[in-house]
């Protein structure tokens, strides 16, 4: 009957407006046969109609596009434009805390493509990878991608360099380190042993043969390059700063060299490969955030704070679907993790 009598019997000034439709799951868009100047989507019923086409965005709007060369109907450029950076962490499945790993300037709309290697990953862990755009040193919302983390032979790394040792490896003994004191008393059979440090770190050897990568895919000798490419990693271990070392066993420690780095030559070939060992020490936890900034195995501007826990802000990017972010880690023979980004970060 209300399709024949409108809202109400009052026959008020409303009595014979269209009787509303609700549209559930809409999500998709097609306008076809004709020249279209501007196309602008709210989610607010009570806005009135609005020839002009200059659309300030706003937190109902769903779509605005203007034609002007393109069908991009999205915010990307007007949100952008005050976006200082993109932020990458990462975090277990299982963990609730973020772990900072770098930020990507940007400065402008082609730097929304880039690609940036994760070398502190853990090997047969399930990670989940966030990048978060960055405005006034304020983040934005999480763009969350989950990955599985695998890899082969044994790595010792920062967040640049990275160097693989695969044959004839060995750790020697690893001591965890505890500092107690014995004291024995006149007249006591047995000593009283007291422990108030909290001291309790790790530490160990290393022994592998430095092979190149270029040796271990050709297995063709070039006596030279594996010359140059030991000097390398002996010239890695003796810079004084902070590593990571870890294995395809799950075993990671965040270390420092604390001795001077030993060589020993293969003579069955003729000197061709040589054996190099070096003594650790652990200096923090490789999963807190805190260690990693204060050991410099990461770095982050001065100015700019790192909460390791998901936060949303004003800022949020909506728009057309052009096409999903791509968030690919990439290892078939145990090289790091590659995280290729594809800038449509606006889906």
């Amino acid at each position: 009957m209300i399709n024949f009598l409108g809202y109400n019997f009052c026959k008020d000034k409303n009595c014979i407006d269209p009787i509303p439709v609700n549209i559930d799951g809409l999500n998709y868009t097609k306008i076809q046969n004709g020249n279209f100047n501007h196309l602008n989507i709210d989610s607010s019923t009570d806005k009135e109609y609005n020839a002009d086409q200059t659309v300030v965005w706003n937190y109902s709007t769903i779509l605005n596009a203007n034609f002007n060369g393109n069908i991009i109907g999205g915010n990307i450029n007007e949100i952008f434009s005050d976006v200082t950076a993109l932020r990458v962490k990462r975090r277990k499945v299982d963990s609730f805390d973020w772990v900072f790993l770098f930020d990507v300037p940007i400065n402008g709309l082609d730097d929304l493509t880039f690609n940036r290697f994760d070398m502190l990953n853990q090997n047969g862990v399930e990670y989940q990878y966030a990048i978060i755009p960055i405005v006034n040193n304020i983040e934005g919302t999480y763009a969350i991608n989950t990955v599985e983390s695998w890899f082969d032979g044994v790595f010792i790394c920062d967040q640049e360099t990275i160097f693989k040792f695969y044959a004839g490896v060995s750790y020697g003994e690893t001591e965890a380190v505890q500092k107690t004191g014995i004291f024995e008393p006149l007249g006591s059979k047995y000593p009283i042993v007291v422990s108030n440090s909290v001291t309790g770190y790790k530490k160990g050897n290393i022994t592998g043969k430095a092979t190149s990568p270029e040796l271990l895919e050709t297995r063709i000798l070039d006596r030279f390059q594996e010359k140059e490419f030991a000097e390398s990693v002996i010239d890695f271990l003796n810079n004084k700063k902070a590593k990571l070392l870890k294995d395809w066993n799950g075993n990671v420690w965040l270390v420092m060299i604390v001795d001077s780095p030993k060589v020993s030559y293969s003579s069955d070939i003729g000197m061709g490969l040589m054996d190099i060992s070096a003594s650790w020490a652990e200096i923090g936890d490789y999963n807190s955030n805190e260690d990693l900034i204060s050991t410099g195995i990461v770095s982050v501007a001065s100015n700019e704070a790192v909460d390791s826990t998901e936060t949303d802000s004003d800022l949020i990017l909506k728009g057309t679907i052009i096409d999903d972010y791509d968030m690919i880690l990439s290892t078939d023979t145990g090289e790091p993790y590659e995280i290729i980004f594809n800038g449509n970060f606006y889906v």
